[in-house]
C-alpha cells in the first residue's frame, strides 16, 4: 500500500549526491489520493512503541545524517538500502518521552516558520517602500 496517511514518515532513498539521502518528512495530515513516489521510502511504525513524529525528528539528527551519508552507495546516483534503515542506530526513550520531545521540536519549528513568514512580509514591505519613497518617479 503506497497511500500516504497521517503519521507516516517519508524518507529519500536515492539522489545525485549522498548528502540528500535519508532526508525525512513527517506527514501531519491526511491528504486524499496522495501516494508515495518511487524515490521515497514510506515508513509506518507498526506498534505503539514508537512515535512517528519522534522518529522523523531523530532521522534529522546530525548523527543519523552522517550514518546515512556513510551508508549511501553509488557513483553517479547514490542510494540507501532498506537494510540500513532496519539497523539505523536511533536511540528510543520511552514512548511518553518521545511524544514530549517531538512536541517540543515541532513547537520550535512552527515558531521558526512563523518568524520566517513575518520576516518575508517585512522584506516585501521594505522593498515596496524603497520603490515608492526613494526611487525616482517614472
Amino acid at each position: 500500500n503506497y497511500k500516504i496517511v497521517k503519521g507516516d514518515i517519508l524518507l529519500t532513498k536515492d539522489s545525485e549526491i549522498p548528502e540528500e539521502i535519508g532526508i525525512s518528512s513527517f506527514v501531519q495530515e491526511n491528504i486524499q489520493d496522495l501516494i508515495c513516489g518511487y524515490h521515497l521510502y514510506l515508513l509506518r511504525p507498526k506498534n505503539n512503541l514508537f512515535s512517528s513524529e519522534f522518529i522523523a525528528w531523530a532521522l534529522k539528527s546530525r548523527f543519523i545524517r552522517k550514518y546515512f551519508y556513510r551508508m549511501a552507495n553509488g557513483s553517479t546516483r547514490f542510494g540507501l538500502n532498506i537494510g540500513f534503515l532496519e539497523t539505523c542506530p536511533v536511540l528510543l526513550p520511552p514512548l511518553k518521552e518521545q511524544i514530549r520531545i517531538a512536541g517540543i521540536l515541532s513547537d520550535i519549528e512552527n515558531n521558526i516558520q512563523k518568524k520566517k513568514e513575518k520576516l518575508q512580509k517585512t522584506i516585501i514591505l521594505k522593498n515596496s517602500l524603497i520603490e515608492r519613497l526613494i526611487s525616482p518617479v517614472q
